[in-house]
């Protein structure tokens, strides 16, 4: 049987650079971590798939969020907290050409979003010219 998977975002936020102050890691290149880091995105999604026969069906619900380097740049580890769950740390890990942390992958949307509720989000990491602490996104329904 082959599959398409559809994904259908739930909430989705994206940041494109680093705000803040800046960090100067290497000052004999006078490069930054901004310098390295093209975009932030943290987002939650619906996967579905579909059959040959057209048929749809739910994969699951799933929190992602990655870290996106500029071309030629290496985000070398780091890891995604909460706010306001301080038990909520996830590591992000390599996966081919991205650097992805995800979380649960759940059957019901509401039990996702009780698991990874709305709220501020911080981004610790390190690339190839330093590290970041504190980078945050905010992520909630309703932003228009």
């Amino acid at each position: 049987m082959n599959r398409i998977s559809i994904v259908k975002p739930l909430v989705f936020l994206l940041d494109v650079g680093i705000s803040g102050e800046i960090l100067f890691a290497n000052l004999s290149f006078g490069q930054t971590v901004a310098y390295d880091v093209f975009f932030l995105v943290l987002g939650k999604m619906s996967l579905y798939d579909q059959s040959s026969k057209d048929e749809i069906s739910l994969h699951n619900h799933h929190f992602v969020t990655e870290i996106m380097s500029k071309e030629g740049h290496k985000i070398v580890g780091g890891i995604l907290r909460s706010v306001d769950n301080s038990d909520q740390v996830i590591k992000f890990k390599s996966e081919g050409g991205a650097f992805l942390a995800h979380g649960q992958r759940l059957l019901d949307a509401a039990a996702l979003h009780k698991t990874h509720p709305d709220g501020t989000y911080i981004f610790d990491f390190k690339t190839q010219s330093g590290n970041r602490e504190g980078q945050s996104l905010t992520l909630k329904k309703d932003l228009l």
